[in-house]
């Protein structure tokens, strides 16, 4: 198994509305080429099929409205795709990455 650590310069949240609503959520991920899949509408799952990633649990409180308004991704899970997965949201097991 491999984790990985990370970390982050600290955000100041939007003073006003540091919540995005989901279609902005969707908007920002479409922004960097990530389409929203269809499953678990709780813990919202897009993926970017050139890069054969996927990026989940994208929902409204792990993305933050940065105090310049731009959007910040917190704890959101990024990756490839298991087998299970990509059967279940109907995806190539080996997408073919393109430049």
């Amino acid at each position: 198994m491999c984790s990985e650590m990370c970390s982050q310069p600290w955000i100041d949240a939007h003073p006003i509305r540091s919540v995005p609503f989901q279609s902005e959520i969707n908007s920002y991920f479409g922004r960097f080429g990530f389409e929203r899949m269809p499953a678990q509408p709780d813990a919202p799952m897009f993926y970017h099929s050139k890069l054969g990633l996927i990026a989940a649990d994208a929902h409204d409180t792990n993305i933050l409205r940065a105090a310049d308004g731009d959007f910040a991704a917190i704890d959101v899970i990024v990756g490839p795709p298991g087998p299970s997965l990509c059967r279940e949201l109907g995806l190539p097991e080996n997408p073919v990455l393109v430049d």
